[in-house]
């Protein structure tokens, strides 16, 4: 898991951090998305912004480089890893594109200084006025004109379309993004929170199913399923398939060496636990307080027991 978070996070970083980069050089009549005329590259205030900026953003990508280590670092909690990956995604997105926002506003600023305006001009309210539409873009992608009602338009560097986002379907578009976005984000967090201070509930019902209640890695098991039941001291050396992992518990799925695939809801340190082997693998769990897990352990043997004598009654074992 840990290795895909990685991989996702590092194509991330670096499609951003390239293209963004590269907006430091004049391309196409433009730096840092604004219409220049060539002979504007000589100005000692632009060389400055550009030179600011290759710095800033080397900065930057150090500082999210740098990030990385705490995402690995919590690789054996699961719960403070995922959430410190949403909202670093978040965070790396505005942190790497911060220096792209204050050189293209700087430029801006020399630009109208200077009045290097490269399109003709153009008639407003019966007057003549310069308007290359610089400042209808907050940055390369996003686009914001009320004189404009096209909802979707053209990248002003790239390919494809943007959103005008101040159209009434443009902004209803942008806002959406940004509360699903939001709300996915905190739903997922607390989500993982919950599963972090609950512990698995265990419960037999109607004497042929035990249920392990527990959120994202909850388990059913068929009583007339279970091969032996036994209580150690010790659980087995794991490594995480599906499941969480933190300072103090283990639950989901794990591969074993000695017991292959296996269902894991252990606090750690907190022994006895409950062995539990089925048809189709092994089951350990335990309790907080060592007395609830043996008097758990007492109630599924003899469960098993009635079981196993129900079988041999009808045949159905020897």
């Amino acid at each position: 898991m840990t290795l895909v978070m990685v991989i996702i996070g590092l194509v991330c970083h670096l499609i951003i951090y390239y293209t963004y980069r590269n907006q430091g050089k004049y391309r196409e009549g433009m730096l840092f998305a604004i219409l220049l005329p060539e002979g504007a590259l000589l100005d000692p205030e632009i060389q400055h912004i550009q030179l600011q900026y290759s710095k800033k953003i080397k900065s930057s990508n150090r500082w999210v480089i740098a990030s990385y280590v705490p995402l690995i670092v919590l690789h054996s909690w699961t719960t403070f890893q995922v959430l410190y990956y949403i909202w670093w995604l978040i965070v790396i997105i505005f942190w790497l594109t911060k220096p792209f926002r204050q050189s293209l506003h700087a430029t801006i600023a020399v630009k109208r200084e200077h009045d290097w305006y490269v399109k003709p001009k153009q008639e407003f309210n019966g007057e003549l006025v310069n308007d290359d539409g610089d400042e209808y873009w907050s940055n390369r992608f996003v686009y914001h004109n009320a004189n404009d009602r096209r909802v979707f338009v053209s990248k002003r560097v790239g390919i494809g379309l943007t959103i005008n986002t101040a159209t009434w379907a443009g902004k209803f578009i942008r806002r959406s993004i940004i509360f699903i976005t939001l709300l996915c984000c905190i739903l997922i967090s607390l989500m993982m929170i919950r599963t972090e201070f609950n512990s698995p509930k265990l419960e037999i019902t109607e004497g042929e199913t035990i249920s392990i209640k527990y959120p994202m890695f909850s388990d059913t098991l068929l009583v007339e399923d279970i091969v032996d039941i036994s209580i150690v001291d010790e659980y087995p050396k794991v490594k995480k398939i599906s499941g969480v992992v933190t300072i103090h518990s283990l639950r989901g799925y794990f591969r074993s060496i000695d017991f292959g695939e296996i269902r894991m809801y252990v606090i750690k340190r907190k022994p006895p636990y409950i062995k539990i082997q089925l048809n189709s693998g092994y089951v350990f769990y335990n309790d907080q307080d060592p007395e609830v897990t043996k008097r758990w352990y007492k109630e599924l043997l003899l469960l098993h027991n009635v079981n196993l004598m129900k079988k041999k009654s009808t045949g159905n074992i020897k």
